[in-house]
């Protein structure tokens, strides 16, 4: 069917995508060939949201991947935001509050805020952005602890970032 075909095309995108990338990241180039994956993997999201729908589970690895390629490229903050965002949704619905790709996704969202609040000058902006930062880490811990137990190595690797986050 129709709808095979054009899963099909979106995994093969996606892997296309991943090998374009992975030689892109061992060779430091940003230029050509990392547009590519770009233009591939936002084709792959386009033919899994025609499928599935936008929030589907099937659509994560697409835009995983469509994430570390802007992250890569740089200066694409608001949509690599919305990306890590959309994630969270996804495995909040896919999976219930409390899951593993809960965490991951926290700890995304975590880090992504910590990063920008790196480079931005002293102020309320800076420390919202750091506030929503640990926001992002608590919850991650506090899930960790649920699935993992509050004193796994899981759930522990969190404090040494949340006690440097303010830094």
């Amino acid at each position: 069917s129709i709808y095979i075909e054009s899963s099909n095309i979106a995994d093969a995108s996606v892997t296309l995508v991943s090998v374009t990338y992975e030689l892109d990241d061992r060779r430091g180039v940003e230029g050509g060939d990392l547009l590519e994956a770009e233009m591939l993997a936002r084709k792959s999201i386009h033919i899994r949201e025609k499928i599935s729908g936008s929030y589907h589970r099937g659509i994560e690895p697409s835009l995983s991947t469509l994430e570390r390629i802007l992250r890569l490229k740089g200066n694409h903050d608001d949509e690599v935001k919305a990306l890590l965002e959309r994630l969270l949704i996804i495995a909040i619905k896919s999976e219930g509050a409390i899951s593993k790709n809960v965490i991951i996704a926290n700890n995304n969202l975590g880090v992504f805020h910590s990063n920008n609040s790196h480079d931005m000058p002293s102020g309320d902006a800076r420390t919202e952005v750091i506030s929503l930062a640990e926001s992002y880490f608590k919850e991650a811990v506090r899930i960790s602890s649920i699935i993992y137990g509050p004193t796994h190595h899981q759930t522990l690797e969190y404090e040494p970032v949340l006690s440097t986050i303010r830094q």
